[in-house]
């Protein structure tokens, strides 16, 4: 078995030294890429708005906030978390 500083299990990054941020990082990029993936659907004119929100509620930020239950919520990672959304 190796030893490894950080590593993913259940979707989740973990690190040797607790930190919770590589996790919180990862999960930003993720959420930016799938948000970049869905732009042909947000710039879309024939979609609702209403529609969008809900769409973005259901594929962006439930990624966003997988696992954020078990975050230590700083104010700084509260300002990192609303800059991302």
């Amino acid at each position: 078995m190796e030893n490894v500083f950080k590593f993913k299990y259940l979707g989740t990054l973990f690190a040797a030294d607790g930190c919770q941020m590589y996790d919180i990082t990862a999960r930003i990029a993720a959420a930016k890429k799938r948000c970049g993936a869905l732009r042909g659907i947000f710039d879309s004119k024939d979609l609702d708005l209403s529609l969008k929100i809900r769409l973005y509620v259901a594929a962006v930020c439930s990624l966003l906030t997988y696992g954020a239950e078990t975050w230590d919520l700083a104010e700084s990672v509260q300002r990192k978390l609303n800059g991302a959304n």
